[in-house]
């Protein structure tokens, strides 16, 4: 099954690692029962706020999210230390897949499609949680799961 995850924003712009197709990899999400789900990358556990779920995988789909809303296909998503220009090895380009146009990318929003074992079974994990959301995630927007048939 394949999921989706929304990465991006403050979260990829602070310490997001290069994504890539066809590689393994994990993420930390916190799940809200009245909105979408949000990234982190900083360690929450149960003393520190709201539960969080791991969702590992593999990325087979990566598309930006441009400033008119439309999403493209791209070849990858760049770190966020290279989104930000500080990163001498990588200028930062996020390219569409197929045409190697640069894509203007809104927010550095980025949809990531994962290959997932049992993505039901980690959806209703999410799902299931309804436990109280600190009020300052409500606004922020950002990370959803979704699972893809």
């Amino acid at each position: 099954m394949r999921l989706e995850i929304e990465v991006g924003g403050w979260e990829h712009d602070c310490c997001g690692p290069e994504l890539v197709r066809f590689t393994n990899a994990e993420w930390t999400v916190i799940p809200v029962a009245d909105g979408p789900f949000l990234e982190t990358h900083h360690g929450l556990d149960e003393t520190e706020g709201p539960e969080v779920i791991d969702v590992t995988g593999t990325i087979v789909e990566l598309e930006a999210i441009e400033r008119n809303g439309s999403r493209t296909t791209i070849a990858r998503v760049p770190s966020g230390r290279a989104l930000r220009g500080m990163d001498e090895d990588d200028a930062g380009d996020v390219i569409e897949l197929y045409t190697d146009r640069l894509i203007d990318v809104s927010d550095d929003g980025f949809i990531v499609t994962v290959d997932v074992a049992d993505c039901d079974r980690t959806a209703g994990r999410a799902a299931s949680f309804a436990g109280p959301v600190a009020p300052w995630l409500r606004g922020l927007g950002g990370p959803w799961l979704r699972c893809v048939r």
